[in-house]
């Protein structure tokens, strides 16, 4: 049995993480703009910004994670946080913002993929990592 989006009933959306390491700020948040839009599929999915190894976040990359969160939204697709728990650098900006309001954040991964549930029997995930030195690589 299918959804009028063609997915399965009961079927867990696509998972896509963006494993974003070092600095996410004005010099680099709009390098992975097109490949973040690109990510989002035209069916449901959660696109989840891995904070874990992220050393500094600005007002900039937290623009990018809201305007990455409109257009989710307009593909019946959701966008969560995946950051831990104070100290960590960019929780701060996180809570600060509103942002916070309207995005899930989890502590991690595995915070993530327990509110999801039976996440192993979907179909995968996909990784997109950046970085302050290069452009974004995509890992399956």
């Amino acid at each position: 049995m299918t959804a009028q989006d063609g997915q399965p009933v009961g079927a867990l959306p696509e998972l896509v993480v963006v494993d974003v390491r070092g600095d996410f700020d004005l010099a680099v948040a709009d390098r992975p703009r097109k490949p973040l839009f690109e990510a989002i599929p035209e069916t449901k999915s959660i696109l989840a910004f891995d904070l874990s190894d992220c050393t500094h976040l600005d007002s900039v990359a937290l623009g990018l994670i809201g305007d990455v969160h409109r257009m989710a939204r307009g593909r019946s697709s959701a966008v969560v946080i995946i950051c831990p728990d104070a100290p960590h650098p960019a929780i701060a900006p996180i809570n600060m913002s509103a942002l916070r309001e309207i995005v899930s954040v989890f502590p991690s991964r595995e915070g993530l993929h327990l509110f999801l549930g039976a996440f192993a029997g979907t179909s995968g995930m996909e990784v997109l990592t950046t970085s302050g030195r290069g452009s974004p690589a995509r890992i399956s």
